[in-house]
């Protein structure tokens, strides 16, 4: 089958099994359906009109009572009922979706019982089956009140027609005085009973009083049963999505997959237009279709359970070649692989590294013809001799082996008790890593948008046999997969494999322990390249003291030899020292060893960690079990505080190699800057609200704690005036190990809402540093040491410090309008932008460097062009930012606002770059909403400087659109054009608190995108 005809037939194959569209233009249901249905509910009334009165006239004697409910085709609140119910093999459900926030029977139910459908004594819910449905079961129940004189629950069940009274069920409660013998049915390990396991315990069940119990022998096998047996059933769950869609281009091209969310990134690809890249309109298309079945099982009355999750998407399918071996131009020996994957037909861009010059070839993505990549010829080294000449890397063609994945996440586990669970998973997300809490943070420590440490692989050393002296590269923990690989939600794919151990043998003490490793999407299973552990211990020795062990292990192999090697362990202590305030500690110490597959090269180093703090909180309850970020009032209008004076160090040679402290040392960019974007875009139907500043606020401020330095902090949080004043302050200063001052931050923000419609903010910075050193950058960092780059462009002797002074204000005009206005005063041109672009105009040389008599290849990142930017001393300027909020009516929001920034080099990475834009969302139904942005924004050209060394300020125009519905059955369509707003917060690579507002363009996009999901 044509491939192009093959993926035309997988886009309409579920697009069907998304959903019915046509329902939607019912609005749910049709009148003829539901005029059936109201006539169903008013002949049930009667017939409970009818049994009540043959209640009053029945004899008292069971033979009676059964003659009189035989009588009658549906059931009521009486003393006996024997259901008119067919076999659960030959009977449908149908069911109606409820109103939203409309009761149901499971929260009428106990909450012991979450499956339990019987509600409380003198309750009353009518459970009516769905019109929309009756085409097709459902397996989806809901009601709405009824007024029904005694506690029912009434269910319509129609194979075929729905006046048919053979096929109504009841289930009835008796009074409260009456105990019930019916069996329940208790969920285990969290996961629901579907309708195909509930027969074993009745739901459509019966409670008769005490004094005459039902006769399990009148009824039939299943429901009997389901009265006599106490043992809780075996669950089996299944949930999932099933999602289509395709794109057309501007130029007539459809295409049913290229999604890669590595060209949201803003980085190197920016600046080129090779391959996939676009310059500074490089994005993700992110069109791709997918079918996810998630299963969880609990048996044996939850002793054991499983999950299963099988994905069939671009990402499932993966490719890769055979090493090839290949000689250069001058002699040196190049391991040459491939890698591809379903989301698109190129190759993954990559590094080759010569094995016996060290050399470095960049290989950027190849298009693939069908599995065979063409050759590549001409391809330049890193490496120039005295005439400025390179090698030469000619790559013949190659054939693509194909793999088929479908399994993202698959585990057992086992719990023979509450205090002992043991979970085996085979294959899983990195969220299985185990995460520390102890003060240090040993494992797990990172970005929010980082890539977890448990997901690096080992990149073993070579010795460079030809260069001249020989020289060594040193090995090194690889994260370029586990930070590339991920789908166009931004979930990262590289899997875990492991075994993780969670214990409680008393209230006060928990161990957990964790070790897997990790698995690339093209690494063969059974390879082995690294070895992540942790465990953590907590005893808590009362509810004022506790005491706490963290050790890790991270190992290396090479070729299945262990070649790295990096243990650290800790102990830590809390201590309440009066009510409300904490005294928390901890010590830690480190060993490693590296490239121990050449003796003659092996590092071998360790160091130390220490950590101490006082912490304080209005609220002291469990202030022992939490950190500072747990610290919260009981309410938001509470006056509150909370506050930490901490001071740590690290020295140089210590090492956790399970966290990252690089990038957690410093404040996030967009801490730096006020706003009061309202997001159009949340009012869309089946959108989440963004998460609020607070939800971010442990990644927003930094902690200055990292490898060879030395840090002393203050940080407080207040809540003052029932909420309406609220305060945050931050200081640190950190010295390098040797005393040197390495910079000295302050930070002073407050919001201000004397009424509901009217808030001010303000913020004030400083970020004080040393005098500059003559080519060396002062703020931007290598991310895998830490260390500042090269930058020929600094002289030395400048202050390269920056201060910032901001304030603004919101204020509802009236019930339909709001402005709003920020000013900002600042000389920041480098953490205030996130380095962007500047950052990006980097490169890397290698030189030698000598350590205990021997020779090592050393990698030296520089930047380029940064003669084009603002350097120390840093100029000031202002920023003016302002909005106008309209609702013309509550459907209907529209948003208009500028930003004027003299510093041109701003970019799309938030809401600083110089811009005019309005946007807006129509919402005429809570079924269907319609969202358009245009924004007009002017800076300079970057594609010009890097290639033309021509600084152009040029203007962009961006356009998107999308008309978004959901349909019933959990089905969701979506028609977009041109490149909209981030629409979760794995999506956003640069600011999370716009999640609805930045964008990875400037320019409009001539693509069409239809999306049809369905959740089940």
């Amino acid at each position: 089958m044509d491939r192009k005809v093959f993926k035309f037939f997988v886009f309409f194959s579920l697009a069907a099994l998304a959903g019915s569209i046509p329902a939607f233009a019912q609005d749910d249901d049709s009148q003829q359906v539901l005029n059936q249905i109201h006539d169903l509910e008013s002949k049930m009334r009667d017939d409970i009109n009818t049994l009540d009165q043959l209640k009053k006239e029945a004899s008292q004697t069971d033979a009676e009572i059964q003659n009189a409910v035989n009588t009658v085709p549906a059931a009521t609140p009486s003393p006996i009922v024997e259901e008119a119910i067919q076999p659960p093999q030959t009977t449908e459900t149908v069911s109606a979706t409820a109103p939203e926030n409309a009761p149901t029977s499971t929260e009428s139910a106990s909450p012991t019982s979450p499956i339990e459908s019987t509600p409380p004594t003198g309750s009353t819910t009518e459970s009516i089956k769905a019109p929309a449905a009756l085409a097709q079961p459902s397996n989806d129940s809901a009601t709405e009140p009824a007024s029904v004189p005694q506690a029912a629950v009434v269910s319509a069940t129609a194979p075929e027609a729905v006046s048919a009274p053979a096929v109504v069920s009841t289930t009835a409660t008796a009074p409260a005085a009456e105990p019930s013998n019916s069996a329940t049915a208790e969920p285990i390990n969290g996961f629901e009973t579907t309708p195909g396991n509930q027969a074993a315990s009745s739901t459509n069940q019966a409670t008769a009083p005490s004094a005459a119990p039902a006769n399990a022998s009148q009824l039939p096998a299943y429901q009997a049963a389901s009265l006599t047996s106490t043992k809780p059933p075996n669950i089996f769950k299944v949930t999932g999505e099933a999602r289509a869609e395709m794109g057309l281009y501007g130029n007539g091209t459809w295409t049913f997959d290229r999604a890669n969310f590595d060209l949201n990134e803003r980085n190197y690809r920016v600046l080129s237009n090779a391959a996939l890249n676009n310059n500074i309109n490089t994005y993700d298309p992110a069109i791709y279709s997918r079918l996810k079945v998630v299963m969880d099982a609990s048996v044996a009355s939850a002793v054991v359970s499983m999950h299963l999750n099988l994905t069939v998407d671009p990402w499932s399918f993966t490719s890769k070649s055979n090493t090839q071996l290949i000689h250069t131009l001058w002699g040196d020996d190049v391991r040459v692989q491939y890698l591809g994957w379903g989301s698109e037909p190129y190759t993954l861009a990559t590094v080759l590294n010569g094995v016996k010059y060290g050399d470095a070839f960049l290989l950027n993505e190849i298009k693939s013809h069908g599995s065979t990549i063409p050759a590549v010829n001409g391809l330049p080294g890193n490496f120039s001799n005295q005439f400025g000449q390179t090698d030469i890397l000619n790559i013949p063609a190659a054939e693509l082996t194909s793999t088929f994945q479908p399994v993202r996440e698959a585990w057992v586990d086992i719990k023979p008790t509450d205090q002992y669970s043991i979970r085996i998973f085979p294959m899983a997300y990195q969220d299985q890593a185990l995460n520390t809490d102890d003060p240090l943070k040993l494992s797990g420590n990172r970005e929010w948008w980082d890539a977890s440490p448990w997901l690096n692989s080992w990149q073993p050393g070579n010795f460079n046999s030809g260069a001249t002296p020989p020289t060594f590269t040193k090995g090194y923990w690889d994260d370029t997969l586990a930070f590339f690989t991920r789908d166009s939600d931004g979930l990262r794919l590289t899997a875990l494999r492991g075994v993780s151990v969670d214990a409680s043998p008393t209230d006060e003490t928990s161990i957990k322990a964790t070790i897997a490793s990790p698995k690339t999407l093209w690494q063969d299973y059974g390879d082995i390249t690294s070895v992540p552990a942790a465990v953590r211990l907590k005893q808590f020795l009362g509810d004022w003291i506790y005491v706490g062990g963290t050790a890790t292990a991270h190992q290396g192999y090479n070729d299945g030899h262990l070649d790295a090697e990096n243990y650290a362990g800790g102990g830590d202590a809390g201590i309440i020292l009066i009510p409300g305030f904490k005294l928390a500690t901890e010590f830690a110490t480190s060993r490693s060893m590296y490239d121990e597959s050449f003796p003659a090269y092996t590092s071998k180093f360790g160091g130390n960690a220490y950590y101490a703090a006082l912490e304080g909180s209005s609220n002291p309850e469990d202030m022992i079990s939490k950190d500072y970020f747990g610290y919260q009032p009981i309410e938001k209008s509470d006056t509150f505080y909370k506050t930490k004076l901490y001071v740590a160090r690290m020295d140089t040679d210590f090492e956790s190699s399970l966290s990252t402290y690089h990038q957690t040392r410093d404040d996030s960019f967009w801490a730096d800057h006020l706003t009061f974007y309202p997001s159009e875009y949340r009012y869309m139907p089946g959108i989440s609200p963004p998460q609020s500043e607070a939800d971010f606020s442990p990644f927003a401020i930094g902690d200055g704690i990292d490898y060879g330095r030395t840090v002393f902090g203050w940080r407080t949080e207040t809540n003052w005036l029932n909420g309406k004043l609220q305060g945050l302050e931050d200081v640190r200063q950190v010295t390098n190990n040797d005393g040197s001052l390495a910079d000295t931050d302050g930070r002073l923000g407050l919001t201000y809402s004397p009424t509901e419609k009217f808030t001010t903010k303000g913020l004030f910075l400083i970020e004080s540093l040393p005098k500059t050193r003559t080519w060396l950058d002062p703020y931007i960092t290598d991310g895998v040491t830490g260390q500042y780059v090269q930058n020929v462009a600094i002289q030395g002797g400048q202050d390269p410090s920056v201060h910032t002074v901001s304030g603004g204000a919101r204020y509802q005009l009236t019930d339909w309008s709001a402005i709003n206005g920020v000013w900002e005063y600042t000389n920041n041109f480098q953490s205030a932008t996130g380095e962007y672009p500047q950052g990006d105009l980097n490169s890397s040389f290698l030189t030698n460097a000598f350590q205990s008599g021997k020779v090592y290849d050393t990698s030296v990142p520089f930047l380029y062009d940064q003669g084009y930017f603002d350097q120390p001393p840093y100029s000031y300027h202002n920023i003016f930012k302002g909005g106008l909020e309209l609702t013309p009516s509550e459907k209907w929001h529209v948003y208009l606002d500028f930003t004027r920034n003299p510093n041109k080099f701003a970019g799309n990475i938030d809401d600083n770059m110089t811009h005019y834009g309005i946007e807006t969302s129509y919402v005429p139904t809570p079924k269907i909403g319609f969202f358009a942005r245009y924004v007009y924004s002017t800076g300079y050209d970057i594609n010009r400087l890097v290639n033309d060394n021509v600084l152009q300020d040029r203007g962009y125009s961006n356009f998107s659109f999308e008309m978004r519905m959901v349909l019933p059955k959990d089905v969701t369509v979506s028609l977009q054009y041109g490149v909209g707003p981030a629409y979760n917060i794995q999506t956003v690579t640069s600011n999370p608190t716009l999640a609805y507002y930045s964008t990875a363009v400037v320019q409009t996009q001539h693509l069409v995108r239809l999306i049809i999901d369905k959740k089940f």
